[in-house]
């Protein structure tokens, strides 16, 4: 037993897998948003982002870590390689500027890949990889209960609420109208000339014959003078 705790700790490698109910693209959105891991555990009490690549995913990361059973409270400089194309997220040391009491080297890497025959679902894995600088921190973080399971459990909750944002983006994001094929104009036939008839024309009523009027004979003419003188005496 003394030889035990006296002896220099050894590399511990954890992993461990999940199948998570969300998409491949969804679970490496949420897992290599390193800002966001503060959200995760309390393990990490702050996280940031100070560089990223010319994809737009971090390069390097600040990340705050207090553990009180372990007496550690640090910030761990690290860098970081995402890789979209393989779904992988690495998180290791920044070699330059990483300083520690507690802890001489780790590992934090996420690998994401898609389930046979359902792409609406994706398996998560975590590998951890810590060693300690001394055999009393080891010892203790040996007992701790099913370390990387608790880790992919409270991970697993920022994969939920990137699916989440994803949705409630896709509802206010209005919908591109639906291009339909124009088609042609429908023909309107050429309107037909008809041909107006021409009233009939009106034959001018003939001329009233203009009847002669006869002339009294003088001989009648005087003897109704006569008559007439006579019945006027």
């Amino acid at each position: 037993m003394t030889d035990y705790f006296f002896s220099a700790p050894s590399l511990r490698q954890l992993s461990t897998t999940k199948v998570v109910p969300y998409t491949p693209s969804t679970a490496f959105a949420a897992l290599s948003d390193l800002s966001s891991y503060e959200r995760a555990t309390s393990l990490i009490y702050r996280s940031s982002v100070t560089t990223k690549d010319s994809n737009g995913l971090p390069k390097t990361a600040k990340l705050n870590v207090g553990y009180p059973a372990l007496s550690l409270n640090e910030e761990w400089p690290c860098q970081v390689k995402c890789d979209r194309s393989k779904r992988t997220i690495e998180i290791i040391p920044a070699a330059s500027e990483f300083q520690s009491s507690v802890v001489e080297s780790y590992l934090m890497k996420w690998s994401i890949s898609p389930v046979a025959n359902d792409k609406g679902q994706a398996e998560i894995m975590l590998n951890l990889e810590v060693k300690f600088k001394g055999p009393v921190v080891d010892s203790m973080f040996a007992v701790l209960p099913d370390v990387v399971g608790r880790i992919m459990y409270r991970f697993s909750a920022l994969v939920e609420a990137q699916d989440k944002k994803e949705r409630e983006g896709a509802k206010k994001k209005p919908m591109p109208a639906k291009k339909t094929a124009s088609s042609p104009a429908p023909k309107v036939p050429a309107a037909k000339t008809v041909p107006v008839a021409k009233p009939p024309a009106v034959k001018a009523s003939p001329e009233v014959a203009t009847i002669p009027v006869k002339r009294v004979p003088k001989k009648l003419e005087a003897r109704g003078q006569a008559s007439g003188g006579k019945q006027a005496s």
